[in-house]
């Protein structure tokens, strides 16, 4: 008892320590910040299963005893010796149709659509079925998108101890154009429909969907897919297999490496920062490492090349920790971690820009546990001079096919065999979490410290500018004066921020960022930021000129459309201080109190905005508070005193942070749009400050 009054005692005697020296505690919070995110890979830890329930490596695979290997190798080999080029719809026919023995009563239903430019998808179906044994025609040749429409196929494998309550899912994704993995993962798809018939362990109804990517997305594919499972119509010509909870994308590709070795690829990374469940990561690239003879799974966030600065920075910092005079860990020690962290912030822009990294991005939308797994093989490559009869008979091509062959479908039976396991949705786990290796990763607890220290910074810097903003105005007291300056802060604060809602707007709807077509939710969500900046724009400044007269580097702060509270502003700073209007100006009751106000209103804005961004999307939180918070712990004061040039200086030096700050804007906002709306306004804010002092 004693030792805790005694902590309390001296937790109450730094309590106005700290008040004294906010801007000090601000700063070292910022420190602390950046240390934590440095950290990060440090307080990693290894994947692991959370779900019991999962058995991965508690079966075996079975593809060989059943005959769906062999079935796959005579599928691809007479597709590849057919040698006609094929649509999808009739690629996936033939393949059934060489499967026929193995696949009896397989059928299959067509869906057609079309992506729009404007809209996500329009959607217009048809429906077809093709037996496995009779390779029928598509009944929707005579339908007006069958020229140009893109389609999936697909089949429900139904469990005879089921219910038919639950399904999982499998989609791939076929590309007539590179005939040569699309013959591959047709016969792969049908071969595996046909075990999973034959399998008495199917406890839920297995969906086997064919997606054409010729024309559309696989992402597009499986949009549209699931609007129409989802959908109320075509309840009996649709085949169903219940309540979808999980899936998963399989892609089959041409290795990517020049001496054609193998390699495997997850994606995780859906649309607007959702990820799947932990173990639903963990099951697949665990269930290739104990099962498959393909080298390691790698990350996409990984493989993508970091930005030169970013390099050379990692590489610098390598050589800090390795070498003396500090020499914290071995030189191996040091690039796991340089490597780590460059895949953690990889990791999280990816998170931040809120873009899908593959078609399972329309399962995570609706609820639904998925992830793309992207194989490739020297099989699937396209043969070269030698014609594709000569190089499928080769002994090599022959030993590519089966490696191909097996490792596709001992993955994709083992995965969805674990699928069958779970009676309901992955819920052990979580779905927050950042990747810093395939093998490792950082929890929600970890990665939130860094925008905690950052929204804590901000809020002592709040208080901070609020008590200075009352220290520096004496004449503030006056209630006509109050009114006038804030009034004149809050439209600077609401003409910047519907400047650059309308600037992050039309560089979305412009495509700058490579050409991509913007969403519905981001139009959505971008137009209601838009207007909700312009409406409080308008309604505070009167007009578009007075919102635009508000962002000049007027020292007075009042003026275009305001002019009654000017002077009742003037009339009451000029008889508090005693002295003309011109000393008011220098004195510290003209503008300082508007500028200083305009920082509070600014600082309030950014703790909003960091705050939302936090609950939903922190990657976005921490690139927005890393980005201006120090240009506000930087704001100056107010304007300088006649004569004087060392506040001229200091703002002179003011310049380049902000400078450092625009140029990077501009160079990161044409890939990140979304950038432009949250950071400019805070850069348009402290850029009229520094001018007005010069």
């Amino acid at each position: 008892m004693i030792r805790w009054l005694a902590l309390r005692s001296r937790i109450k005697g730094l309590i106005p320590a700290i008040v004294r020296n906010l801007q000090v505690c601000v700063w070292a919070l910022l420190v602390v910040a950046v240390a934590a995110i440095l950290l990060l890979p440090l307080s990693a830890n290894k994947c692991y299963l959370d779900e019991k329930a999962l058995l991965v490596g508690g079966a075996q695979p079975s593809v060989s005893q059943t005959g769906c290997l062999e079935v796959c190798l005579t599928v691809h080999r007479q597709l590849l010796a057919a040698g006609t080029p094929r649509d999808f719809v009739s690629l996936v026919q033939d393949a059934a149709h060489a499967a026929a023995p193995f696949t009896a009563e397989l059928g299959f239903h067509q869906h057609a659509f079309s992506a729009s430019l404007g809209s996500p998808l329009a959607r217009s179906s048809s429906s077809s079925r093709s037996g496995g044994s009779s390779g029928g025609n598509s009944s929707s040749s005579g339908d007006p998108l069958a020229a140009g429409a893109c389609r999936t196929l697909h089949t429900v494998v139904r469990s005879r101890r089921g219910e038919g309550s639950e399904g999982y899912l499998l989609l791939i994704p076929l590309n007539s154009s590179a005939p040569a993995a699309a013959t591959l993962a047709a016969a792969a798809g049908v071969a595996l429909a046909g075990h999973l018939q034959r399998s008495s362990w199917l406890a839920k109804d297995a969906v086997l969907l064919f997606a054409d990517t010729a024309s559309c997305t696989a992402e597009e594919s499986a949009e549209a897919w699931m609007l129409a499972y989802s959908s109320p119509h075509n309840l009996f010509g649709f085949p169903r297999a219940g309540l979808l909870q999980q899936a998963l994308v399989l892609e089959v590709a041409a290795a990517a490496a020049a001496d054609g070795a193998s390699s495997a690829e997850l994606s995780v990374h859906g649309r607007g920062g959702v990820l799947p469940n932990l173990d639903l990561y963990f099951l697949v690239k665990r269930t290739l490492e104990l099962h498959t003879s393909l080298p390691p799974v790698s990350l996409r966030a990984a493989t993508a090349p970091p930005p030169r600065a970013a390099r050379l920075a990692a590489a610098a910092l390598a050589s800090l920790t390795s070498s003396p005079p500090l020499r914290l860990a071995p030189a191996a020690a040091a690039q796991r971690y340089v490597s780590e962290l460059l895949t953690a912030a990889a990791f999280a822009g990816q998170l931040a820009a809120g873009e899908a990294t593959g078609a399972h991005a329309a399962f995570l939308s609706r609820q639904v546990d998925a992830a793309t797994l992207v194989l490739r093989f020297a099989a699937a490559a396209e043969p070269g001079g030698g014609g594709r009869q000569a190089a499928s008979s080769s002994v090599k091509a022959k030993q590519r096919a089966q490696l191909a062959a097996s490792s596709t479908l001992t993955a994709a039976e083992l995965v969805l065999r674990t699928f069958n396991n779970l009676q309901e949705r992955l819920h052990h786990s979580t779905s927050l979490y950042v990747l810093v290796s395939p093998a490792r990763f950082v929890g929600v607890a970890a990665y939130l410290a860094p925008p905690a220290c950052l929204l804590l910074a901000g809020v002592l810097q709040l208080i901070e500018a609020r008590r200075a903003t009352h220290a520096a105005a004496p004449g503030m007291a006056d209630p006509s004066l109050r009114a006038a300056v804030w009034k004149a802060a809050w439209r600077r604060v609401a003409a910047a921020h519907a400047l650059a809602s309308a600037a992050g707007t039309v560089m979305q709807w412009a495509g700058v960022s490579g050409g991509a077509r913007l969403g519905g939710a981001a139009a959505a969500l971008l137009l209601q930021q838009l207007l909700w900046s312009a409406a409080a724009g308008v309604a505070a400044a009167v007009g578009l000129p007075a919102a635009m007269a508000a962002l000049q580097p007027d020292s007075g702060g009042d003026s275009g459309g305001n002019e009654q509270s000017s002077e009742g502003a003037r009339s009451s700073s000029t008889s508090s201080s005693k002295g003309s209007s011109k000393g008011s100006r220098q004195d510290g009751t003209g503008a300082i109190p508007v500028q200083r106000c305009t920082r509070v209103f600014g600082l309030a804005v950014l703790l909003l905005q960091g705050t939302r961004l936090l609950l939903n999307q922190w990657a976005r939180c921490l690139a927005l508070l890393l980005w201006v918070l120090p240009l506000y712990a930087l704001w100056p004061a107010g304007t300088c005193p006649a004569g004087t040039r060392g506040p001229r200086l200091r703002s002179g030096l003011l310049l380049l942070p902000l400078l450092a700050a625009g140029a990077l804007l501009w160079r990161v906002g044409g890939t990140a749009p979304w950038l432009v709306p949250l950071i400019l306004p805070h850069l348009l804010l402290f850029g009229a400050t520094l001018l007005s002092r010069a």
